[in-house]
C-alpha cells in the first residue's frame, strides 16, 4: 500500500490516542516472555552468558513500559534513566525518530534468538524450543510496535524509500534472519521442523502491518463522509438563511454596477465566498483555504456551462490580499470563457519575480475589438484593479482564432508571499 493511502488525519489521530496504552500492553507482553526465558535458563542450569541477552532485553522493556505508562498518564518517571528515555520518546511521538528503549531492545534481538538453539546446547529440546518461541514472540512484538507506530500514519512525515521497502518486507526479513540463527544449530528432526515453524511464524507480522494499513485506509472514506455530512448541515442552514436575500441583492447590485463599480466588485467577492462555502459539501478534500474553494467553483461552473476546466497554481503561501485578488481575476476569466461557448479552458496562476500572472486559455468565441476593455465591462473593471496593483491585462488569439488567451499580471500585494511564508 502506498504511503499516501495509509497516511491520513483519522489514522494519525487514532494512533496518537492509543500510543501509551498499546505500547504499554505490548511491552508487558514482552516482559512476560522474558520472564519465561529467564526462568527456563535458571531451572535448566544453562550457561550464564544467556543472561546477558535476556538482561539487555529486560532493560529495554523496562524503559518501554515506563515510556508508555507515563505517556498515557500524567507526570514523568523519577528514576534518571527512565526519565531520560521518556523525554527522548515524547519528543519523537508521531515523527520519524528512534526511541532509546527501542534501540536497546533491538540490540537484544540476536542474543535473545540465540539462547535456545546455541546457549542451551545439550539440554532438553522442549526447553530450547520454549526459549525459541519466547524469542520469536519478543521480536514479533517489537517489529509490530515499530512499524504500526503513529509516525507511519502521519501525512506530514515522509519516509525514505529504503524504510518503506523494509516495512513492506520486514516479516520475511525477520523470518529469514531468525532461521539462519536457529536452524543452523543441532536439533532432532522433529524439533528442527518445530523450530522452523516458529521462525516462519514471523511472516505473520507482515500480515498485521498490512491489515492495520488497510483498516485505516478504509476508515478514511468513512471519515470523509462524516466530514461532508457535517459540512452539509452548516451549508444547508447558510443557504436557507442567506441564499434568497443574496440573490435579490445580486439583481439590485447588477443595476448599479456602472455607478459604483468598486462596491459591485466588493459584493462579488462576498457572493463568491458564499458560493465557495456551498461547494464545500460536494467533496471532503475541498479545503476551506486557497485554492480548494476556487477549484470547487470551477467544477460547478463547468457543470453549468458544459466546459472542462483545468487549474494549475504555484505551491507555497500567498498573502490574503493576493488570494482575494487572484480569486477575483480567475473567477472573471473563467466566467468569460464559459460565456464565450468554450468547451475547454486552462486556468493557470504562476509566480513572477515580483508578483503573479493569471491566464485563461480557451477555445471559445474570440473577443471582438469593440468588446475588449469596453467602458463599464467586466474586463475593463478588472484592468482597473490590476493597474492599481502595478499590473494589467492583455489579450492574445491564435492565427486562426481557434484558441484565445487572456492574461493578467500584478505586483504582489502587501509584504508579498515570501514574507508571509517566512512568518507562517
Amino acid at each position: 500500500m502506498r504511503p499516501e493511502e495509509r497516511a491520513n488525519r483519522l489514522a494519525y489521530n487514532a494512533c496518537l490516542r492509543r500510543v501509551g496504552d498499546f505500547g504499554f500492553r505490548a511491552a508487558a507482553t514482552r516482559g512476560g516472555l522474558e520472564i519465561v526465558m529467564l526462568t527456563t535458563v535458571l531451572i535448566t542450569g544453562a550457561h550464564w552468558l544467556n543472561l546477558f541477552g535476556i538482561g539487555v532485553a529486560m532493560l529495554g522493556t523496562y524503559l518501554s513500559l515506563s515510556d508508555n505508562y507515563f505517556t498515557d498518564h500524567a507526570g514523568e518517571p523519577r528514576e534518571p534513566l527512565a526519565r531520560y528515555s521518556y523525554n527522548w520518546a515524547v519528543g519523537g511521538i508521531g515523527q520519524n525518530k528512534t526511541y532509546l528503549s527501542g534501540i536497546i531492545e533491538a540490540i537484544a534481538y540476536l542474543p535473545l534468538m540465540a539462547v535456545g538453539p546455541w546457549g542451551m546446547t545439550g539440554l532438553p529440546d522442549a526447553a530450547r524450543l520454549l526459549c525459541v518461541a519466547c524469542a520469536v514472540g519478543f521480536v514479533a512484538s517489537c517489529i509490530g510496535a515499530i512499524f504500526v507506530d503513529a509516525a507511519f500514519y502521519n501525512p506530514d512525515v515522509p519516509f525514505p524509500l529504503v524504510i518503506e521497502v523494509v516495512r513492506a518486507t520486514v516479516g520475511f526479513i525477520a523470518a529469514a534472519l531468525s532461521a539462519v540463527v536457529v536452524l543452523s544449530a543441532d536439533w532432532t528432526e522433529l524439533s528442527w521442523w518445530i523450530a522452523a515453524g516458529l521462525c516462519a511464524s514471523l511472516v505473520l507480522v507482515q500480515l498485521r502491518i498490512r491489515e492495520t494499513d488497510r483498516a485505516f485506509a478504509a476508515a478514511r472514506g468513512f471519515a470523509d463522509n462524516e466530514q461532508i455530512v457535517g459540512r452539509q448541515a452548516i451549508t444547508g442552514l447558510l443557504h436557507s438563511m442567506v441564499g434568497t436575500p443574496l440573490s435579490a441583492l445580486h439583481a439590485a447590485m447588477g443595476r448599479f454596477r456602472a455607478d459604483d463599480p468598486e462596491l459591485y466588485d466588493s459584493f462579488r467577492t462576498v457572493e463568491g465566498g458564499y458560493r465557495q462555502l456551498l461547494a464545500m459539501d460536494v467533496t471532503a478534500d475541498v479545503d476551506v483555504d486557497w485554492p480548494g474553494q476556487l477549484t470547487a467553483h470551477l467544477l460547478a461552473l463547468g457543470g453549468e456551462y458544459a466546459i472542462a476546466f483545468s487549474f494549475s497554481y504555484p505551491d507555497g503561501k500567498m498573502s490574503r490580499p493576493d488570494r482575494v485578488l487572484a480569486h477575483l481575476i480567475l473567477d472573471d476569466l473563467a466566467n468569460n470563457a464559459a460565456k464565450s461557448g468554450a468547451s475547454r479552458c486552462e486556468i493557470a496562476l504562476a509566480r513572477t519575480s515580483d508578483g503573479f500572472t493569471a491566464s485563461a486559455t480557451d477555445d471559445g468565441r474570440p473577443i471582438l475589438d469593440e468588446q475588449w476593455l469596453r467602458e463599464g465591462g467586466g474586463l475593463q473593471r478588472l484592468n482597473h484593479h490590476l493597474k492599481a496593483h502595478g499590473g494589467g491585462i492583455r489579450y492574445d488569439s491564435g492565427a486562426d482564432g481557434a484558441v484565445k488567451c487572456v492574461t493578467a499580471q500584478w505586483v504582489s500585494a502587501g509584504s508579498g508571499y515570501e514574507d508571509v511564508a517566512s512568518a507562517s
